[in-house]
């Protein structure tokens, strides 16, 4: 309950409150749309047997006497003072009668790492993924007829984010490409690293290109976070000699993604690229292995956080951006993930695949069967399992499946990716997760979700 001088009562739980400011925000999610009233304008105590009591606010709305439409929150309260119910922005309250309650919730610990990331800065190792170098003068002619991007396009400093496809325009891999000025650089999951180098070696005849797998050569670390970039440009200076200059934080966080410079740290070059992967300012390092200790030392020392795989995962999925091959996959088309504003070009020439996207997108005005949507479950359940089946309220026939499922901190709730059938992919569609002998209401619900300053 927020009172008439807009202080919170004693009803408001403190830890909640110290929770939100150490994080960097001045109330919750919860208090960021205020919603109006439905038939009922009762008391909050005035709720059905089985749902669950839902917080409110009171608003000042000068002339009005009651409310039909959203309001501010945490405006001035003058005389007449309304009570208007609020949730989550965006996200439904769904009761199911099929799915059974929990009777208590033990709460979930926050890692600090977590709120290091979403109000300053953390570090994670990304070392075992993969990082392939190709070469010669013909390197970007010779990718630009295999992959989805325009790489061709590219020029030194600048990278993009691609795909390699079957024939039949399913995913073999996703990959992180740059421009290094001399030579490519493919940053790709590990699980495809070995195929990835033995397929576009196969590929060459007569084209001057040279491939080197250099993950064992080359370390790599994310820096993700409000403060990453001044964390950075401390401990990543300009090369000695190179005749670049020095580079300030806010120069270097307005950088575009994939966008990218090479500095120096105790003289050996490392390549800093933009990365937005956790709707947060980030970025990825890329350095000799020799100096990976004392890399991740300095950008401890710096006030980064350490972060590690499960909480930087979470992190992925609150800015509601998926994963190969977690939420993509050998049975994925591009299409369906939503990816092709990132991945694909639509101006190139002839690529693996292109037949296939091509007539989805102009023959059949970009549907798909299927499409990769965010899920939020009730406060009291537990994450659903990967995997878990997706149902409708309706019919217990399936209709899609759960591909990476957390537990946000911010919403206090279980939210989740995963792929349904085309009609049932606008937000606001009541979904039953069943996981299991549980069964999970949830919500499809738009990506990201947290209003996030680069989610995309």
């Amino acid at each position: 309950m927020v009172s008439v001088c807009g202080r919170h009562c004693s009803s408001y739980s403190t830890s909640k409150s110290r929770f939100w400011r150490s994080i960097g925000w001045d109330r919750s999610p919860r208090d960021r749309m205020i919603q109006p009233f439905g038939p009922r304008n009762t008391s909050i105590c005035s709720k059905p047997i089985g749902v669950e009591r839902t917080n409110t606010l009171n608003v000042a709305v000068p002339g009005v006497t009651s409310i039909g439409c959203c309001a501010a929150a945490g405006g001035p309260v003058r005389s007449r003072v309304a009570r208007v119910q609020y949730a989550e922005a965006r996200i439904a309250q769904i009761i199911s009668p099929r799915a059974p309650r929990a009777v208590h919730r033990l709460p979930m610990p926050v890692p600090p790492s977590y709120h290091a990331a979403r109000r300053a800065s953390a570090l994670v190792d990304l070392s075992a993924r993969g990082r392939i170098a190709v070469g010669g003068d013909d390197r970007a002619s010779y990718l630009q007829g295999l992959l989805t991007n325009d790489i061709e396009a590219l020029s030194s400093g600048h990278g993009c984010y691609a795909a390699y496809l079957t024939p039949q325009g399913r995913m073999l891999a996703d990959l992180q490409i740059l421009d290094l000025g001399d030579e490519l650089l493919l940053d790709v999951h590990p699980s495809v690293t070995a195929m990835l180098v033995e397929r576009l070696r196969d590929f060459v005849f007569t084209e001057d290109v040279t491939l080197e797998d250099r993950t064992t050569r080359w370390t790599a670390f994310g820096v993700h976070g409000p403060e990453s970039a001044r964390v950075v440009s401390e401990v990543v200076r300009p090369g000695a000699g190179d005749g670049s200059a020095a580079i300030s934080a806010d120069e270097l966080g307005g950088y575009p993604e994939y966008r990218h410079r090479v500095g120096q740290f105790e003289g050996v070059p490392v390549v800093t690229a933009r990365s937005d992967e956790t709707g947060e300012i980030g970025f990825i390092l890329y350095a000799d292995a020799g100096v990976s200790a004392a890399l991740e030392d300095a950008l401890a020392k710096a006030g980064a956080a350490k972060l590690d795989a499960a909480t930087f995962d979470l992190l992925r999925v609150e800015a509601g951006r998926p994963a190969f091959p977690a939420d993509m996959d050998q049975q994925t088309i591009p299409l369906e993930a939503g990816i092709e504003d990132r991945a694909i070009s639509m101006s190139k020439g002839c690529y693996v695949g292109q037949e296939v996207i091509i007539r989805i997108l102009h023959r059949g005005q970009g549907r798909v069967g299927r499409r990769l949507v965010g899920i939020s479950f009730e406060p009291h359940d537990a994450p659903p399992a990967v995997g878990a089946t997706l149902t409708t309220r309706d019919d217990e026939k399936a209709v899609g499946a759960i591909t990476s499922s957390v537990r946000s901190p911010a919403l206090d709730r279980p939210i989740a990716l995963g792929y349904v059938k085309r009609r049932l992919a606008e937000p606001g569609t009541e979904l039953v997760a069943t996981d299991a002998e549980r069964q999970l209401s949830g919500v499809v619900t738009r990506r990201p979700f947290l209003p996030l300053p680069t989610a995309v």
